[in-house]
């Protein structure tokens, strides 16, 4: 066994480790929901992981031509990797219901009004640029805020993941790959 396979093998290890420690197992006291949608970003997450080791690693630079590339890279591979991803592969309909529940609930307990966040997302966002499309990359010029008191309300994610709102629905975002992982329509109502 070469030196690279002994580190595959070890670095596939401890991600197993990771993403099924992220993944919640053994934790019956969570809604239903909240346990499928740890699972889908676990499986996605050790994709994602996987991919990443097949790339040339990225180097912290201040190049934006790398960054660019190494994105690039990233996305490719995941396109390819789940070129028949759509829609609700993460936020599965118990998920979405789960979910939107969630915000509505912040946006309540905080005084806030699901007009508010949806205007103030279409405030930002610039109407030339594309809608957000499932495994396409993820058109920044739409919109990428995040009120705190809806992120406090969702799941924690891994670092390689965020949510975004973008007019009423909530994107989940590959922030590596710059990729759209999935989209929940009319996330806030």
């Amino acid at each position: 066994m070469t030196t690279r396979s002994v580190a595959i093998t070890v670095g596939a290890l401890v991600l197993a480790g990771a993403v099924a420690g992220f993944a919640g197992a053994g934790l019956p006291d969570e809604p239903a929901p909240l346990q499928q949608f740890k699972a889908a970003i676990g499986e996605y997450i050790t994709l994602h992981r996987q991919l990443e080791q097949q790339l040339p690693p990225f180097d912290v630079t201040t190049e934006a031509q790398q960054i660019f590339e190494s994105s690039n890279a990233m996305a490719a591979a995941i396109q390819t990797a789940r070129a028949g991803a759509h829609q609700g592969d993460i936020f599965g309909s118990h998920v979405a219901a789960y979910l939107r529940t969630r915000i509505s609930e912040a946006l309540t307990a905080h005084g806030f009004l699901p007009e508010e966040v949806i205007s103030s997302t279409l405030e930002e966002a610039d109407e030339a640029v594309a809608l957000p499309a499932v495994n396409g990359r993820f058109p920044w010029g739409r919109g990428a805020i995040m009120w705190p008191c809806i992120i406090e309300a969702l799941p924690q994610l891994p670092a390689e993941l965020q949510y975004r709102i973008v007019g009423r629905d909530l994107v989940l975002v590959d922030t590596h790959a710059d990729l759209v992982v999935d989209i929940l329509r009319d996330a806030v109502r």
